[in-house]
């Protein structure tokens, strides 16, 4: 990398990634559709901030060719913690949902 120029450096990094963020993101839709639960967009967005608020955070810089077998490696460590967190957010949005818009419940 340090014989390429600044910007094609930069073309090869992705800027930090939440760990977190990308593995909840993997699974969030199959769980909350489990559950039953409205998928509307602000429903979604509670269970996601929920779930994060209860997880540790996670960051790393990575270039754009290691992002998924990174994320892979990632997913197998947090899996059952993500899982765990993200399940509690789930019944925790379904008995205090704060959309107020009823063509938004699906």
């Amino acid at each position: 990398l340090h014989l390429l120029s600044r910007r094609q450096r930069q073309m090869c990094i992705r800027d930090r990634v939440n760990v977190m963020d990308e593995l909840i993101d993997r699974i969030q839709d199959d769980i909350m559709q489990k559950f039953g639960m409205c998928t509307c967009e602000r429903c979604r967005l509670d269970t996601r901030a929920l779930t994060l608020s209860n997880l540790s955070s996670k960051y790393v810089v990575l270039n754009v060719d290691s992002v998924s077998p990174m994320l892979n490696f990632y997913e197998h460590r947090y899996q059952g913690a993500i899982t765990a967190q993200l399940t509690q957010a789930c019944r925790t949005v379904m008995q205090h949902p704060h959309h107020t818009d009823e063509k938004n419940l699906k």
